[in-house]
């Protein structure tokens, strides 16, 4: 290991500065390989209970401009995809402040039936407009997802897409 004396410090200032600036968390955010950064919650906030016929509305926040690619999983473990469906085609979302999910104009909601207990939504931010996952049968206009979450996970790393960001919201749902 090189060490440096007080000498070779105070005879490089430039260097110093440059080395500081290229460690600065600013510079972080230049680099075209950060993970995209997702927030996600509910009308109500994170960790509440719905019941049946509540509507719930989400709300998504990035910090880049991204396709997003949203998940359900119900409490028999069904995995719907949500977003893009053939009622919303458009899943590209803006970078910013929280954006309700589905639009006010959605022609959908999320209204919560059975069956109850604890469910997740699965949010994957990409830079790609084209990933493709296979759906069978259609349910209120979402496809259902042979895969598991986790077979979904592996697809959207696949090497491909520079700018991934993956968000989780767990919530739970009872009769009334």
């Amino acid at each position: 290991m090189k060490r440096f004396s007080r000498s070779a410090l105070k005879t490089g200032p430039v260097i110093v500065a440059t080395l500081l600036l290229l460690c600065s968390p600013g510079m972080a955010a230049t680099d075209e390989n950060k993970s995209i950064n997702i927030n996600i919650t509910t009308h109500l906030g994170d960790s509440q209970s719905f019941v049946a016929g509540d509507v719930i509305s989400f709300l998504v926040s990035l910090d880049r401009d991204a396709f997003i690619y949203l998940y359900y999983q119900d409490a028999s473990g069904r995995v719907l995809q949500i977003l893009p469906n053939s009622k919303q085609q458009d899943h590209f979302y803006q970078q910013g402040l929280f954006q309700p999910l589905p639009p006010a104009q959605a022609e959908f909601q999320f209204r919560v039936g059975p069956p109850f207990g604890d469910e997740q939504l699965v949010l994957f931010a990409s830079e790609r407009r084209d990933i493709e996952i296979e759906t069978v049968g259609a349910e209120a206009g979402f496809g259902r997802v042979k895969e598991s979450l986790s077979d979904l996970q592996a697809q959207f790393k696949q090497p491909s897409s520079k700018l991934l960001g993956q968000a989780r919201l767990a919530i739970k749902t009872r009769a009334r």
